[in-house]
């Protein structure tokens, strides 16, 4: 902790575009959910989606066949209720009102086709990919435990290790706790941060490979540490604290929401809800 403040409640017009946003945000929901609501209604006594869509100017997404462990097919929406709810339908019934991350939908079931072994000359090509994936995953893994421990045996160096293996060393950029990303490592590096930041030059070698995109790993071995300057550490102060005061604004604000929401009376008019329709 660097500094503490009392509590305070913050001027209106501070938390005034705030207020508006999720004012806003929640209309657009409330409308969304609305007219999702007089869709099922339609659609439960006629269930016919693509007609609906037409009649009413709608757009219908069609997804192509896919399976229970195939969030990548086209059209297929990468939510845990979409999954659920796609699998639970019958052919030619449409799903109730589903809510998604970033809004609602309705679906209907078009095609089934039950699960089947396909023949092996169909799937015999991806399974030999697969193994050999794995196996070359496997192998790497092990060159890399290997490595980790010669390095720490101080066996040679991490450069004369590698030109004996025909592999690549690359040096990263200065690396920061709060960026410590690599175009090269992806977010390996950020999985492995808090161990990352306890290297020393006395113990600068990581106790496990990184694992990388497909069947890839990584060692790193610490080369080089820079203390940051004092203009630096007082350009971080001073973000870390914007970013604290982010944070308490906006549980305060929400709490004083929670408080409104107790203590107002809500009425529906509904005269102004279909004026949105």
């Amino acid at each position: 902790m660097e500094d503490k403040q009392p509590a305070h409640v913050k001027p209106f017009e501070e938390v005034k575009k705030g207020i508006e946003t999720k004012l806003k945000l929640q209309k657009a929901k409330d409308v969304a959910l609305k007219e999702a609501d007089k869709a099922y209604t339609s659609l439960y006594k006629q269930p016919d989606l693509m007609a609906y869509a037409k009649e009413h100017g709608l757009k219908v997404h069609q997804t192509a066949l896919f399976s229970k462990n195939e969030k990548s097919a086209k059209g297929v929406l990468p939510d845990p209720s979409f999954m659920k709810n796609a699998f639970s339908l019958q052919k030619g019934r449409v799903s109730s009102i589903v809510e998604l991350k970033n809004g609602f939908c309705i679906m209907q079931l078009v095609e089934h086709r039950p699960s089947q072994v396909l023949p092996l000359e169909k799937v015999k090509e991806k399974v030999e990919k697969a193994v050999k994936t794995e196996k070359a995953g496997e192998m790497a893994k092990k060159k890399a435990e290997a490595l980790i421990s010669a390095l720490k045996k101080k066996d040679a160096t991490l450069q004369a290790l590698a030109e004996k293996e025909g592999l690549k060393v690359k040096k990263t950029k200065l690396l920061t706790m709060m960026s410590p990303y690599d175009p090269d490592l992806g977010g390996a590096l950020a999985g492995a941060i808090n161990e990352i930041a306890l290297l020393t030059k006395e113990n600068p070698v990581v106790s496990r490979p990184l694992t990388l995109r497909g069947s890839d790993y990584a060692v790193c071995v610490l080369s080089e540490v820079v203390p940051p300057t004092p203009e630096e550490v007082k350009k971080a102060e001073k973000d870390m604290r914007k970013r604290i005061g982010e944070v308490k604004g906006q549980k305060a604000l929400q709490s004083w929401l929670n408080t409104l929401k107790k203590k107002t009376k809500i009425e529906i008019h509904q005269k102004v809800l279909d004026s949105f329709s």
